[in-house]
């Protein structure tokens, strides 16, 4: 069949696109390429912010003030090809696909994302433009702070977090500033004739409220009368009542979120294993209960032969090489390896060490036991195929470690 040249400089282009999207999004954990691409940009970010914190200290950006300037030139240009790379590849993002390509980034542009990458190169195109010495240049050259947002799953959950409890912390701070408000009017009538330059007025006297609520406590503006002090004590307690309240929310928000993205994470790596595709939700929820998520490093041993036999590892990303009797044998994604004690085995057959950065799932000894009573089946299936296949590597001098 003879395929016409567009079409396959097309097909090219999209693989390209493709996999431009893998390494930028780090669509593959275990994608050697956009791991260390995701490490340089976080590094380079890192070190971008500290110069221009630096910049600011006179004798500092005398001492390097060249070598501050080299930084700022290549931050610039990887952020700006960080950024031109996005914009390129977005409609190969999932939620993009089905879109037209000029849709797609239009879309694209408008996420929250990539709006502190637009931000983050602000910076330089001004500087590109103008030779003033503008000071608000260093406040928008910390906004590239920001895109750590993008490479750490922990910052995302706290940015989640915060969204989705906007209101309740919108209603705290309604009343706080309630409190705030009706202790400065109380502090105006008690305080007003004793200190009329401090408590004078009630805006006077909300900076004292604040001050009290927040339990800071500077000193320069404090009560004289009997009265004014008792107001400030019960302020006092009431702020640190208060001030408990948004860290309450913020912190539970926090925790649900990174359990809500754990159950995710280990939803798709159950998905992805051929031994579980066909499993309904009831089943692939049992699992998620009872199976931990671990990682590897490449040439970290992953178990060791002769130990008790407790855990069984599916992996879901990287490469794992098997060490038996019989010689070596190598494992990628969608295998599994290990032995329970409940499937007749007290031993690991073999010793596993990463050849590259793995992801595993693991079931325990445990887990295994409650599987049986919840979910026989899927137990069942499990220990068939560690059973069948300890027989057939067995058979094959393999040294009979349980692996699929």
């Amino acid at each position: 069949m003879r395929v016409a040249k567009g079409d396959y400089m097309g097909e090219r282009k999209v693989t390209a696109r493709r996999r431009a999207y893998e390494v930028v999004e780090r669509d593959d954990p275990a994608d050697r390429l956009g791991y260390w691409v995701h490490v340089g940009i976080v590094c380079l970010i890192v070190v971008s912010v500290l110069v221009a914190v630096l910049s600011t200290v006179p004798s500092q950006q005398v001492a390097h003030g060249r070598l501050f300037a080299i930084v700022e030139d290549v931050a610039a240009v990887v952020f700006i090809a960080e950024l031109a790379l996005r914009i390129w590849c977005a409609p190969e993002h999932p939620l993009y696909r089905e879109r037209g390509a000029f849709a797609a980034r239009l879309a694209y542009l408008a996420t929250p994302g990539m709006v502190v990458d637009i931000l983050a190169v602000v910076p330089f195109v001004i500087s590109a433009f103008s030779s003033a010495d503008l000071g608000a240049l260093v406040v928008l050259r910390l906004i590239r702070f920001l895109k750590l947002a993008r490479y750490s799953p922990a910052m995302r959950s706290l940015v989640s977090a915060l969204y989705y409890e906007r209101r309740a912390l919108l209603g705290t701070a309604v009343l706080v500033f309630s409190l705030v408000l009706l202790s400065a009017s109380f502090a105006y009538l008690l305080e007003r004739e004793a200190q009329p330059d401090k408590f004078g007025t009630i805006p006077d006297a909300m900076w004292w409220a604040i001050v009290t609520l927040t339990t800071v406590g500077y000193g320069d503006v404090v009560p004289v009368t009997a009265a004014g002090k008792m107001l400030a004590g019960v302020t006092m307690m009431t702020g640190i009542m208060m001030l408990g309240i948004p860290v309450g929310i913020v912190a539970s928000a926090f925790a649900r979120e990174v359990k809500k993205r754990d159950f995710v994470v280990t939803w798709n790596m159950i998905a992805q294993m051929p031994l579980f595709a066909d499993l309904d939700a009831r089943g692939m929820a049992e699992l998620i209960r009872i199976m931990t998520v671990h990682s590897a490093d490449p040439g970290q041993m992953v178990l060791r032969r002769g130990d008790p036999a407790d855990d069984m590892y599916f992996l879901s990303a990287g490469e794992v090489e098997l060490e038996t009797e019989g010689g070596t044998l190598a494992l990628g994604k969608g295998r599994f390896f290990g032995d329970l004690a409940a499937s007749a085995y007290s031993e690991h057959q073999c010793t596993a060490r990463a050849r590259d950065r793995c992801e595993f799932l693991v079931l325990g000894a445990e887990g295994f036991n409650h599987l049986i009573a919840s979910q026989p089946d899927i137990a069942d299936r499990i220990r068939r195929n560690a059973d069948a296949l300890y027989k057939r590597e067995s058979a094959q001098g393999a040294g009979g470690p349980a692996s699929g």
